[in-house]
């Protein structure tokens, strides 16, 4: 559990618990919300539509995760950084209004410390994130997000790791800006074939992850 004081603050504030279905949005980018999200149950994922209509994936989010920008400010309804869709059959989520949140935080030195820490931590990740995809080919970029999965869902199975979520080739190409999917079946196609990895029941098992460790920026 990453940020435990903020996890126990949603679950003994009694915050509202909302449930959305399969590809349901909780925000779209540009669009005024009023609320903080913690996700208490599923998976989502957050994602920008770019100028020309490209999709670019963000991140996926878990349990525990804070699903929203949390905002220090006064604005009571300030617009999402992005879209938030449900990529689970269905995904419970901890409610709470922005502007009493902040007050809570203002009072609670814990909780602010952790909210700091949640702050860091998510500038850490995009620095990490534009290093890694800015100095990156195709095949670098691919290995990377692959390795993040791996972290983030990854189970022991066999003699290496399975990334335990079904994560389609059009996804992947929209989470390391690849322009089509096809491009991704080409690269996971070779890996294949160098017994880098193989797909268990629609699932990305990883049989050679000291391979992808090896050819990543560092």
């Amino acid at each position: 559990m990453r940020y435990p004081v903020i996890v126990d603050y949603f679950e003994t504030k009694h915050a509202t618990v909302i449930k959305k279905n399969k590809n349901e949005y909780i925000t779209y980018s540009g669009f005024s919300t009023s609320h903080v999200w913690m996700l208490k149950e599923g998976v989502v994922k957050s994602s920008l539509i770019l100028k020309d209509g490209r999709e670019f994936n963000v991140a996926y989010l878990q349990k525990g995760d804070i699903v929203s920008l949390l905002r220090e400010d006064n604005i009571a309804e300030p617009l999402a950084p992005y879209n938030v869709r449900v990529e689970t059959e269905t995904a419970y989520l901890y409610q709470v209004n922005r502007i009493d949140f902040w007050q809570d935080v203002y009072k609670d030195r814990d909780l602010q410390r952790e909210v700091y820490r949640f702050y860091r931590k998510e500038l850490e990740d995009a620095i990490l994130k534009i290093r890694d995809f800015s100095m990156s080919g195709k095949k670098e970029a691919l290995y990377t997000i692959l390795l993040r999965f791996a972290r983030k869902f990854g189970v022991p199975y066999q003699e290496g790791i399975l990334i335990d979520f079904v994560i389609t080739n059009e996804e992947l190409a929209k989470f390391t800006g690849i322009s089509t999917r096809n491009s991704v079946n080409r690269m996971l196609h070779q890996l294949k074939e160098k017994d880098i990895i193989d797909m268990v029941q629609s699932k990305i098992y990883i049989k050679n992850i000291q391979f992808l460790e090896e050819n990543v920026v560092k």
